[in-house]
């Protein structure tokens, strides 16, 4: 049995007449000497033109444009660039010579005043200034008045002062990632911030108290974390 009695779209082969040349492949690609395809190039020049009205340049000027402070911090925002590529940006734009000698680039440098306050120690960052970092904020530190609120999951653990009375913004003196919540690395956030100092009321859920009684923790089979 022949193939096209079972596929409909097969056909026989059938000699190639006027009606039904030979195929003729494309001259897109082509084949040197050494059988490596090289693809054809048009030597007629390309114009391509914008259709979009946003979007259009000056066309008939030829000189340099140099970047206003006003531009650049427009081009800045936009972009949405982070510190280290708007440094790589400002170093190439000078380089270049394309910035008017006004124009500088302008950080945010607010928190450099800050992580003086904060160090990094075993994978966890956290304020050992309490009081430093209250005078930057031009707070007045009353520990009465605030509540040490710690939270944690599986890999991480943060620790946060809250006013009481919500009448001052909250401020974070302790953060930890990738590190296992356990009563050890409770008691080194606990030391870090110097809680033994300020004495600050604690709240969280009930897997942080229990962390900090050294209590069984609360899991479905022991619903009481008080004993198994």
């Amino acid at each position: 049995m022949s193939v096209d009695q079972f596929i409909p779209s097969a056909i026989r082969p059938v000699p190639h007449t006027e009606d039904l040349p030979v195929p003729v492949p494309l001259q897109q690609y082509i084949l040197d000497s050494d059988d490596e395809p090289t693809e054809k190039l048009e030597k007629t020049p390309q114009t391509t033109t914008s259709t979009d009205a946003d979007f259009t340049a000056d066309l008939q000027s030829n000189e340099i444009h140099r970047i206003k402070q006003e531009e650049l911090n427009d081009l800045i925002r936009n972009l949405d660039l982070t510190k280290c590529t708007v440094e790589l940006l400002g170093s190439r734009l000078q380089q270049w010579n394309l910035l008017t000698k006004t124009s500088e680039f302008l950080y945010c440098k607010r928190y450099e005043d800050l992580v003086q306050s904060f160090k990094m120690e075993r994978g966890l960052v956290a304020c050992t200034d309490i009081d430093g970092l209250m005078q930057t904020l031009n707070i007045n530190h009353i520990p009465l008045d605030w509540r040490l609120f710690i939270d944690s999951s599986k890999l991480s653990l943060k620790a946060v002062l809250l006013h009481k009375g919500n009448n001052l913004p909250s401020i974070p003196v302790g953060h930890s990632v990738h590190s296992k919540v356990s009563y050890e690395n409770v008691k080194i956030l606990m030391e870090a911030i110097k809680h033994d100092k300020f004495k600050w009321q604690i709240c969280g859920d009930l897997k942080v108290i229990s962390l900090l009684l050294r209590l069984q923790q609360v899991f479905t089979k022991y619903c009481c974390y008080i004993c198994e």
